[in-house]
């Protein structure tokens, strides 16, 4: 079991990824729902919904 620069076996790099990853999704969801309620003027906050199965074709890419 090897470890790398940050200490972590090689195996645990992909999940502490994946765990930063739902950790800031749910940080920004927060956010938005405290401080961009009602009318945002940010774009990314503004886009349109994915198309159907976009994320089931996203999870398949990425292995979750």
């Amino acid at each position: 079991m090897a470890l790398r620069d940050g200490g972590l076996p090689a195996y645990q790099l992909t999940n502490s990824f994946r765990l930063l990853v739902v950790l800031f999704s749910i940080a920004d969801t927060r956010r938005r729902t405290l401080y961009c309620a009602g009318e945002c003027g940010h774009a990314q906050h503004n886009l349109p919904d994915p198309p159907r199965g976009a994320e089931r074709s996203l999870s398949v890419a990425v292995g979750w």
